[in-house]
């Protein structure tokens, strides 16, 4: 079982390394930028919103082209990823310098055009940023994304790497089944996330800390896209997630 693992690390090795350097480079802004740079990284139109939509769109795009026959849940994984490109620029909202219509604008928690920011979906039930409790945050936006990933990346391999009635199952629905050593990181960078957060100097303004969720997004395209690699060179194989039928089939 162990040397199952090994040889899996192996193989991506490369996505394991980027996935690692990346995450502590992004991080490391904390550590020896200025508040003032980390605030504004951290901001709409910057550096990681900008490579989080562009990940995004990418996944989306090799989601869509490793598609060979009709597939629900690859084409719905395209749309996901291209409904998470559109949100994070607002869908192009300052790019093409289309006003929000005022009927969404009212409604929206930041006057923006899209979905994540109303008062439903967001972190705060109003402009005041009174942030929810309890039941009201499952529906949160970035709760549900952050399930999704842990979900997808590490649960669903896991379960079908270990459960041989699940792996038939999953094989039957044809359902994508994303290598482990690399959707693991979906979760090992979101207890990063915490981790940072939670040792972060107190007494700064939100937008310093808000630059933390910022970066975990941007990790989470990035691991999106080396997924979205692995299925499109893989395209060709007449069963999706074929690597951990023969893993388990070595064992």
């Amino acid at each position: 079982m162990i040397n199952a693992y090994f040889q899996e690390t192996k193989r991506f090795k490369w996505s394991i390394i980027s996935i690692i350097i990346v995450t502590l480079l992004s991080y490391s802004i904390y550590l020896f930028a200025s508040d003032q740079f980390v605030i504004n990284i951290g901001l709409e139109e910057n550096l990681f919103e900008g490579l989080t939509c562009l990940f995004f769109f990418l996944s989306s795009a090799l989601f869509f082209l490793s598609i060979k026959r009709a597939n629900f849940f690859m084409i719905s994984l395209s749309i996901i990823l291209f409904f998470g490109a559109g949100e994070e620029i607002s869908w192009g909202e300052r790019i093409f310098n289309f006003k929000t219509p005022e009927s969404i604008k009212k409604e929206n928690i930041q006057g923006e055009f899209n979905i994540h920011n109303l008062p439903i979906f967001n972190a705060s039930n109003n402009r005041e940023h009174h942030h929810k409790k309890g039941l009201q945050r499952l529906l949160e936006m970035n709760f549900m994304f952050r399930v999704f990933c842990v979900s997808f990346g590490f649960i669903l391999p896991l379960l079908t790497f270990h459960v041989p009635f699940f792996s038939r199952f999953i094989n039957k629905i044809k359902l994508p089944v994303p290598p482990i050593t690399i959707g693991v990181f979906f979760f090992l960078t979101w207890l990063f996330y915490r981790l940072i957060l939670d040792h972060l100097v107190p007494g700064k303004v939100e937008g310093y800390y808000a630059t933390s969720s910022e970066i975990w997004e941007f990790l989470a395209a990035f691991i999106f896209l080396h997924i979205s690699i692995y299925f499109y060179k893989t395209r060709n194989d007449k069963v999706l997630g074929k690597d951990f039928k023969k893993i388990q089939t070595n064992q």
